[in-house]
């Protein structure tokens, strides 16, 4: 009887779980898809920061090309050459598709099966989620699976771009090697410093694997490849380095120049360089600007510029992939060039953490309205005193 009562239990929970992933989907993907800034800020982010990371930057004659493969992948037009990178695992592996198909079928898809499954993947990209085929014939499915398509295309057009890089330098340094193994070679890189939905690490894997992964932390999958592209990005450059092979002792050291450019100058150097010289900001006045901030932005970095005696703050939060973990450490830096150095553990813990443990986003919402306050404007949501059907209207 015990028994029984708890496996009903747990399947309910398992039931209430799905439900609000599934929530969390399509607040997710309304909130993304239905946001051209979404789509900008993924082709540069890739454009910015992963690709120079890697000392990869696209190549002016061949930027026609890569487009026009990743459109044929939105468009499902799938050549001998598309489906090899597909095959590789290079294509068609995108993070952010495939965790917001997580969330709509309420639990996460394991990434070894996916990848046994990688060659054939072409044909039913968007429709891996179950529970978007009741969708298919209808106007909001088509939309989604439009918007979702270019969302993999973005992801494509990098991954392309930076694998058939790859391939060139492995010719020059293993010109006796079969196109095969060369080929699996480029494709392995790719993977380990692209972002790549089936090569999440198992501590990862294992906690979005679920539908309250997935309700907690919905953006932990994104954010644990940061990390792991990070990574990957030092040990991928120091066994070239150390390879004792010539041309890939030269990639070594283009790839940790292109890490070492674009989290200590461009993350790390640049605003505080921007804020002293073309601005003439003080701390004390960085530090003004940032306490009339609303409280989701008090955190983030940013680059200010002036243009006709007027200053300007750019933020890059959104663009940058490695803010989430340069933004604590800046902040705690800040905190103590400011004579606030008890304030580290709170400033540096409370902005990791609000980084992977958001509130859940299906949720958010509803507790903005609960509390009658409106994060990003700091004002209320409605007038207390209005009838009850006027508050959510």
């Amino acid at each position: 009887s015990q028994v029984l009562e708890k496996e009903s239990s747990a399947k309910a929970m398992e039931k209430v779980t799905e439900v609000v992933a599934r929530a969390t989907g399509l607040a997710l993907g309304a909130k993304t898809l239905g946001s051209i800034g979404f789509f900008m800020r993924n082709f540069l982010s890739n454009l910015m920061f992963f690709g120079p990371m890697q000392g990869y930057f696209p190549n002016p004659a061949k930027i026609k090309k890569h487009a026009l493969l990743a459109l044929d992948q939105w468009k499902g037009n799938t050549d001998d050459y598309l489906s090899h990178l597909i095959s590789l695992g290079v294509v068609g592996d995108d993070v952010r598709s495939n965790v917001l198909n997580d969330m709509i079928r309420g639990k996460a898809e394991d990434p070894a099966a996916m990848q046994r499954n990688l060659h054939g993947f072409s044909d039913s990209l968007f429709d891996k989620a179950g529970a978007l085929q009741t969708l298919n014939n209808k106007t909001a499915g088509k939309a989604y699976k439009f918007l979702q398509g270019a969302s993999v295309a973005i992801d494509a057009y990098h991954k392309i771009g930076l694998y058939e890089y790859e391939l060139s330098v492995l010719k020059k340094a293993y010109p006796s090697k079969s196109r095969t193994e060369i080929e699996q070679l480029a494709a392995d890189k790719v993977k380990m410093t692209a972002q790549s939905y089936s090569q999440a690490p198992p501590l990862i894997r294992n906690f979005t694997r679920s539908g309250l992964g997935l309700v907690i932390a919905p953006f932990a999958r994104f954010k644990g490849e940061v990390f792991r592209v990070g990574i990957n990005t030092i040990k991928l450059g120091m066994s070239e380095i150390t390879s004792g092979n010539s041309v890939l002792r030269k990639r070594g050291i283009q790839r940790l120049g292109g890490f070492a450019t674009v989290i200590g100058f461009l993350s790390t150097a640049l605003p505080y360089i921007l804020q002293a010289t073309m601005a003439g900001m003080s701390d004390e006045e960085e530090e003004a600007y940032r306490a009339g901030l609303p409280e989701y932005a008090k955190n983030n970095t940013y680059y200010f510029i002036k243009i006709k005696g007027k200053v300007w703050a750019i933020d890059l939060t959104y663009t940058n992939p490695f803010a989430l973990v340069m933004d604590p450490i800046l902040r705690s830096a800040d905190a103590i060039r400011t004579g606030r150095a008890d304030e580290i553990a709170e400033i540096g813990g409370r902005a990791l953490f609000q980084q992977f443990f958001s509130e859940q986003i299906a949720f958010k919402a509803a507790t903005s309205w609960a509390k009658n306050y409106d994060e990003q404007s700091g004002r209320p949501i409605y007038n207390d005193a209005a009838p009850f059907h006027e508050k959510f209207g």
